[in-house]
């Protein structure tokens, strides 16, 4: 299943609609961490200084609940008698209003296909939808800006806590230098870290950093964001194929998760 979606012990599960068109970069520093002493240490923390690390745990709180902010933007929703409902506050678009009332303002922003079909007149190549398309390559580095402001922060706080890793330092100090950002995922001390990569960037810059991490021994990925996770194949992926002497058994397995 793609998506992203957004989850906190005893609460519902919220899937996030309408994702911006970004890519993510991930990195695995492949150092093995320990979840186990990771815990161990920002409990320490939190027994010698309370009330500083419960604020940090705030502020890492604050911190996704803002960036899920960002991420959902809920679709135009419309009912059979056109009297759809903005879910960020544009208000109804019924039949007596004029055709400014369907214009985004600047505190709400609106990706549906109807809407644009309209303000393009249902021309493609029209001015209004060169506009529309312009306005979203904006939109979408603004919300870049945003995500990666809010993965620096978020990272910085996890290494106040003792949850940092020198390799995990090397990634973050060979992105910044792109201007990227990455945070630790998981219990940190190790593992993977992940960032947004700025839209339209070049694929020459892309390869360079690729090239640069994968210098240091790191895997790289760059996903989609909001791709799929776990997947099963019917057939082992050409990914995993590996080469076998004529005596092994070069049968794929019939599955592999």
């Amino acid at each position: 299943m793609r998506g992203v979606a957004s989850f906190k012990p005893g609460h519902r599960i919220e899937h996030l609609k309408n994702l911006p068109d970004l890519r993510v970069i991930l990195v695995n520093s492949k150092v093995e961490r320990n979840t186990a002493r990771m815990v161990q240490t920002v409990k320490e923390r939190l027994k010698k200084f309370p009330e500083v690390v419960d604020a940090m745990f705030g502020s890492i709180d604050a911190i996704s609940l803002e960036a899920a902010k960002i991420l959902h933007r809920p679709l135009l929703e419309e009912n059979g008698g056109g009297d759809g409902v903005q879910e960020n506050g544009l208000g109804p678009l019924g039949g007596e209003q004029d055709h400014h009332s369907l214009q985004p303002t600047r505190t709400a922003s609106v990706r549906s296909s109807s809407l644009s079909s309209y303000v393009g007149g249902g021309k493609r190549n029209s001015s209004a939808s060169v506009i529309s398309a312009t306005s979203e390559k904006g939109e979408n580095v603004d919300t870049f800006s945003k995500l990666n402001d809010l993965c620096r922060i978020n990272n910085q706080l996890l290494i106040a806590l003792g949850v940092g890793h020198p390799k995990v330092d090397l990634i973050c100090t060979t992105l910044a230098r792109y201007g990227i950002h990455p945070k630790m995922t998981g219990a940190g001390g190790g593992g993977s870290v992940f960032a947004f990569l700025k839209p339209n960037t070049p694929q020459t810059l892309l390869d360079m950093i690729d090239g640069e991490l994968r210098s240091h021994g790191f895997e790289v990925w760059q996903p989609p964001l909001g791709g799929p996770g776990v997947v099963e194949h019917q057939r082992r992926p050409e990914l995993f194929q590996t080469p076998v002497s004529s005596t092994q058994c070069s049968t794929p397995a019939s599955k592999h998760k």
